[in-house]
């Protein structure tokens, strides 16, 4: 995995990290806690930016979220992953209005191509735009 994940980090320590991480919504109990119990030791000492670095190297590769899912919460954001009946996945493109996505339909448990415009007054109006 190269090193460009970990460019944008706003993130100075894995509490920090954790406390995103439970605030997206993106994991489960279960899930979350796993993660936590890895990788942040019963004393805070050592290196965070290694412990963050680890965690979300291996959120990538046990397929519990995305890299693009990954990097948007290392520069701390947690808020957006869900809309409506998506889960978002990834980020594909950007037109002069519209946004476009690969998300997870929630209700039937499919990838979709979905476009994402949010109008003047700050209304979101999203559109399945196909099947991927």
């Amino acid at each position: 995995m190269d090193d460009s994940l970990f460019e944008r980090v706003s993130l100075s320590t894995f509490s920090e990290f954790a406390r995103v991480l439970k605030l997206s919504g993106l994991l489960t109990t279960s899930q979350l806690e796993t993660v936590v119990l890895s990788f942040q030791p019963e004393k805070d000492v050592g290196n965070d930016t290694e412990r963050i670095q680890n965690a979300a190297k291996y959120l990538i590769e046990s397929q519990l979220l995305t890299r693009w899912q990954t990097e948007k919460l290392l520069m701390g954001k947690h808020r957006g992953f869900f809309q409506s009946q998506y889960l978002i996945r990834q980020h594909i493109g950007v037109d002069s209005t519209t946004s476009y996505y690969i998300a997870l339909n929630m209700d039937t448990q499919t990838l979709v191509r979905i476009g994402i415009t949010i109008d003047k007054n700050g209304s979101i109006r999203i559109k399945k735009e196909g099947d991927v």
